[in-house]
């Protein structure tokens, strides 16, 4: 686990002893990355495509929602110069799939690299 990275509900957390998870201090409007736990149809680790190696997938968004049941997050949207709305729907996540999650930094401001006035 990379320095940082919180892990989602440990086993077991509905004892009073149990620590509350990372997720749960987070608000509104709160950049963040969550690794989510993958859910396959069948159950069985696996996709159609047999692909058993992808067990989780990150989310990096702007926190919508939070509750005892997960978080809603709006994903960024990808740097594009199509002048397109490229706005995706919010990602709910169920408390059970978060494996790892933690706050990050504002999404930088991206520079005019065809500015040649210096």
């Amino acid at each position: 686990m990379s320095e940082g990275w919180h892990p989602g509900p440990a086993v077991g957390e509905g004892s009073a002893h149990a620590p509350s998870p990372v997720w749960r201090a987070w608000t509104v409007g709160d950049r963040v990355v969550v690794r989510r736990r993958l859910a396959h149809a069948d159950g069985s680790g696996s996709d159609a495509a047999g692909d058993a190696e992808h067990l989780y997938t990150d989310v990096l968004g702007v926190v919508t929602a939070v509750d005892d049941a997960g978080v809603t997050v709006r994903p960024d949207p990808p740097r594009a110069a199509t002048g397109r709305d490229h706005r995706a729907d919010p990602v709910r996540i169920d408390a059970g799939d978060i494996a790892l999650g933690k706050r990050v930094p504002p999404r930088p401001v991206r520079r005019n690299t065809s500015d040649t006035s210096r």
